[in-house]
């Protein structure tokens, strides 16, 4: 662990006087470290998989995503493909939790991603909290992306996003994964919603850009503590990252 730091005193700060017992977010990096360009790993998966049974993240130079759904760890790879994660493959960014959801609702039909974010934000008893959010059926349509590998000089986010893969699946199973952010929170660990969706059958997924469902089933954990560990590599030391 030579080449990331434990933030304890941001930790202790948005800990919301939680348990030591209790679990939490266990997180890679930052948001906006990402957004800067900052797509260089050192920390490789097999020490995030000791943190967090459900969660997201990239994989080095971002040549896939990574997907954590019951304990079992996922790369999405550019093409679409799924497959089990290697544990010595390395992560820019990633975001896990121990997941032991304490809300449970069917959510009947939604339409499009807004109409389902905001049916999951009538759940929450208050939006100044983190949440882990896991979403489990059939989804009449589910639009994904996976960003393509980058190889230094980095560019911004936002220029590799132009050259991502994005499509769509029709009337597919399988599970959403992902938190909420509170806005106040939004540039270290996040756009208030972000999720990854993987098929049933373990072959398939991607981030998720829209979606639409039909009864399924979703299940919610609050977070009231959260571990940030900040790389100690050049790449991110040296990356004009934004508080924005």
């Amino acid at each position: 662990m030579k080449f990331f730091t434990s933030i304890a005193t941001l930790v202790a700060s948005i800990s919301l006087f939680a348990a030591d017992t209790e679990p939490g977010i266990y997180q890679i990096s930052t948001m906006n470290a990402i957004h800067a360009g900052v797509f260089d790993a050192h920390f490789p998966y097999k020490e995030v998989m000791k943190q967090g049974t459900l969660g997201v993240g990239f994989v080095h130079n971002l040549k896939g995503e990574m997907i954590a759904v019951d304990g079992h760890y996922y790369h999405l790879h550019t093409s679409g493909k799924a497959e089990v994660l290697d544990p010595d493959e390395t992560c820019p960014f990633a975001r896990v939790v121990p997941f032991n959801p304490e809300t449970h609702f069917v959510m009947r039909k939604e339409k499009g991603f807004a109409s389902v974010t905001r049916r999951i934000m009538q759940q929450f008893p208050s939006h100044n909290t983190l949440y882990a959010i896991k979403i489990q059926g059939i989804f009449p349509r589910v639009k994904l992306r996976v960003l393509r590998e980058m190889k230094p000089p980095y560019t911004k986010l936002e220029e590799a996003k132009k050259d991502q893969n994005e499509f769509t699946l029709y009337d597919v199973k399988g599970t959403v994964v992902g938190f909420f952010t509170p806005q106040f929170l939004t540039s270290v660990y996040d756009s208030e919603f972000n999720f990854s969706f993987i098929s049933s059958d373990f072959k398939t997924g991607g981030h998720v850009l829209d979606m639409s469902v039909e009864n399924v089933n979703v299940l919610i954990q609050p977070i009231y503590k959260t571990e940030l560990i900040l790389p100690h590599h050049l790449t991110f030391q040296q990356a004009p990252i934004s508080g924005d």
